[in-house]
C-alpha cells in the first residue's frame, strides 16, 4: 500500500477513490508497516493534498511507539507531510523532535532544513531541537544547497 500512495504522489494522480481505498486498508494494516512505509504513506497522502484523519492517527500512534526506530528521512518525510497537511498532532512532533536529535549525526543537509521549516511552518517551537539542528547546520552549511540555506 505504501508502494501504491508513494506512485500516486510521484505522479499526482490524486484519485480520491483510490486513496480512500488506501487508507482503509492501510488503518487495517498498520501494524504490518515497516518505518519508511509508514513515513512514504504520510508524506504520500500530503504531496496530493488528501487529508485522511483517520488515517493519519493510525500513522501517528504507530510511528510513535517505534519512533527511536525511525532514520533521519523517516523523521524528516513525517514532519514534512504534517506540516504540508497542516496536522498538529502534538505527541507525534514530540516524539519526532526527541527522535531526530538523537539520529542528527546521521542527518543529511535536507534533512536538517527540511525538519526546520517543518517545525517553523507548524510553529513548533522545540527549543532542543532546533539548537541541535541550528548546531549541525552551522557545522555542514557549506554542504548546503541553496533551497536548503532558505528552509533553516
Amino acid at each position: 500500500m505504501a508502494n501504491i500512495a508513494w506512485s500516486c504522489a510521484k505522479l499526482q494522480f490524486a484519485h480520491e477513490p483510490l486513496l480512500s481505498a488506501i487508507s482503509a486498508q492501510a488503518i487495517l494494516r498498520i501494524s504490518e508497516f515497516i518505518n519508511q512505509g509508514l513515513a512514504n504513506t504520510l508524506w504520500a497522502f500530503a504531496k496530493v493534498a488528501f487529508a485522511s484523519e483517520p488515517l493519519i492517527e493510525a500513522i501517528a500512534a504507530a510511528a510513535i511507539s517505534r519512533i527511536a526506530d525511525f532514520a533521519p528521512q523517516n523523521l524528516t518525510n513525517t514532519s514534512w507531510a504534517c506540516a504540508v497537511l497542516c496536522v498538529f498532532h502534538e505527541p507525534l512532533l514530540n516524539s519526532i523532535a526527541k527522535g531526530f536529535v538523537s539520529k542528527l549525526p546521521a542527518a543529511a543537509p535536507q534533512d536538517l532544513a527540511n525538519t526546520a521549516w517543518a517545525f517553523a511552518k507548524l510553529a513548533f517551537g522545540d527549543a532542543p531541537l532546533l539548537a541541535d539542528i541550528s548546531a549541525a547546520a552551522l557545522a555542514h552549511l557549506q554542504e548546503f544547497d541553496c533551497q536548503g540555506c532558505a528552509n533553516l
